[in-house]
């Protein structure tokens, strides 16, 4: 089975802050696309951006901020949401009002694609463990407050001025160490495909013995996507990186 993995567009009805600008049209030949050469594809965290406003958003905000944005690309999500079988949405942290708020809030196109924070495949390989990539990591417990501190501020830099701070700039290792945690809790876990920090990379680690694959999806801006790329027969993973144009 081959599978695609996307993840960190951070898609969002008003595009003053965000790095995805494309239209509703643009995206939906995107999943088109991944439609036609991929047997599933999953959409790992943070493909809505619901948390763009100056202070940090209520529920209530984060839940009209992605009816809004499902609004803006109705075309794209109506046409996913008929493919449940095929498109499979996890949450991650900017888009947590999924897991955290009310599920009749929920646009009913998410509601039949969603498939909560993670999901396990077991395979005659092993098993494959796929999450966003926020939950299990722990922070230092000195240094704790001065990442919270930095992440706010970011954020908070981010939503004034209404452009992103640079990938380099917040680029972390909280996806490895979550799959490093998710490993030592589960060992029949041989390949962990994670979001969150957008760094896309592939590499293999040893923990505990084992030799795993680590697997981090990127991210998308206004001229390129990453795609990660997956096959469950021999766990060969890859990523792709293409410009949006190339859809059209």
């Amino acid at each position: 089975m081959k599978i695609a993995i996307l993840s960190d567009m951070h898609i969002q009805e008003n595009q003053r802050a965000s790095n995805f600008k494309h239209s509703d049209e643009e995206l939906l030949n995107l999943f088109k696309y991944l439609e036609n050469k991929y047997d599933i594809i999953y959409m790992v965290g943070d493909i809505f951006e619901c948390q763009q406003t100056l202070w940090y958003p209520t529920k209530e905000q984060q839940h009209i901020s992605l009816n809004k944005t499902i609004e803006r690309y109705h075309k794209s999500f109506d046409y996913i949401s008929r493919r449940a079988m095929k498109f499979i949405y996890l949450s991650g942290n900017h888009d947590s009002i999924l897991h955290e708020g009310d599920p009749e809030k929920i646009p009913v196109q998410l509601q039949k694609i969603y498939c909560g924070r993670d999901v396990t495949l077991i395979t005659k390989l092993g098993t494959i463990d796929i999450r966003h990539g926020e939950e299990k990591h722990e922070y230092d417990t000195k240094l704790k407050y001065f990442f919270w501190l930095g992440t706010w501020l970011g954020g908070l830099y981010e939503r004034i001025t209404g452009k992103n701070i640079p990938t380099r700039m917040t680029t972390n290792t909280y996806p490895r160490e979550d799959f490093k945690k998710a490993c030592q809790e589960n060992d029949k876990i041989v390949l962990g495909i994670r979001g969150h920090n957008h760094m896309p990379e592939t590499y293999q680690i040893s923990i505990n013995g084992k030799t795993r694959t680590y697997l981090n999806a990127g991210f998308s801006d206004k001229d390129t996507i990453n795609i990660g790329e997956l096959d469950t027969r021999t766990l060969k993973v890859s990523i792709r990186s293409y410009l949006m144009k190339y859809f059209q």
